[in-house]
């Protein structure tokens, strides 16, 4: 009897076959498992699950929304409670979206380059932990303190913070909404009798750049207003702020408040901040409301004058 012997070359090419089907296998089968696969929270914390309703809103959007997760851990903010939590959570916004979300998460203390980048784009700082929402261009900044009602008191006698409720997912839900639902709300600022410039360097005390900022963080796009010279007001505005007049307004200008505040067509609101000692010319046209602006006696030669009225809905 003879024996055959394969050729060495034939069992070379047998275990290179092998190992190249062996790969072929392994990557296929990690493709797969990559794109469809099921996720499942089996953790006792519920308040990271998020609920149907959010679900369906999540995956019924009309574009992509960009969730931001602009934070690190900085051991003495009282937020550092729920970091992990909301991590988790926005882990399922993104999978429960079914690609409608995308999330990005950049830590200003390690991302330097990034961080920078984001922060000049939205305007944030790497002292505040935030979430931003971008859609189309628009945003919403979501404080990590807005996320939890929590209990900060005991801190001053070196007891740590609590977190008394979890309301991640009913803030982040409604922010989200807000951007894709509706139009960007307008804010006008008075001007013309020495308030406070929002147009203003940062640097000056006399500017409200800061909270033109804070107020544009929100979705909210914020103008300045002269009555005189624009002949009224324009039709987009949602909210008029007269912050500090150093000068009585006009008699034309008091008219046109007046017709603003009694319209009907559509909400009118007025918000007042007023220095002490400064006759404003608006002490008549508040009276019909309730308000009063006077000098009200404290202690012997201390006076308190009202400073901020709100008037609207």
């Amino acid at each position: 009897m003879t024996s055959k012997t394969s050729p060495r070359w034939q069992l070379r090419l047998n275990q290179l076959i092998g190992l190249v089907l062996l790969f072929f296998i392994f990557g296929a089968v990690n493709f797969i498992g990559f794109k469809h696969f099921y996720r499942k929270n089996v953790s006792l914390v519920t308040y990271t699950q998020i609920g149907v309703q959010t679900e369906k809103i999540l995956q019924g959007l009309p574009g992509k929304v960009l969730l931001i997760d602009f934070a690190s851990p900085q051991p003495e903010s009282p937020d550092q409670l729920i970091l992990r939590d909301v991590q988790t959570l926005l882990d399922e916004y993104k999978y429960k979206s079914k690609g409608k979300v995308e999330l990005k998460r950049i830590n200003p203390f390690i991302d330097f380059e990034e961080a920078k980048r984001y922060a000049d784009q939205y305007k944030v700082s790497d002292k505040e932990n935030v979430i931003i929402i971008d859609y189309n261009g628009q945003k919403k900044i979501v404080s990590y303190l807005d996320l939890a009602d929590i209990d900060a008191s005991l801190m001053r006698m070196g007891m740590p913070p609590t977190v008394k409720a979890f309301k991640a997912e009913q803030v982040l839900t409604s922010a989200i909404q807000a951007l894709v639902e509706g139009k960007k709300s307008k804010v006008y600022f008075l001007t013309g009798h020495g308030e406070y410039d929002i147009m203003a360097d940062p640097q000056r005390r006399d500017g409200y750049s800061l909270l033109a900022d804070y107020i544009q963080r929100q979705n909210v796009e914020v103008a300045p207003l002269n009555l005189v010279s624009d002949g009224g007001f324009p039709a987009d505005m949602d909210l008029l702020v007269i912050a500090g007049p150093n000068a009585p307004l006009a008699p034309v200008e008091i008219e046109l408040l007046k017709q603003y505040l009694a319209r009907t067509d559509k909400p009118a609101r007025l918000m007042l901040m007023l220095d002490p000692k400064t006759q404003s010319g608006l002490e008549d046209l508040l009276k019909p409301y309730g308000v009063v602006l006077k000098m009200i006696w404290l202690w012997p030669r201390l006076r308190f004058w009202a400073r901020c009225v709100c008037l609207g809905s």
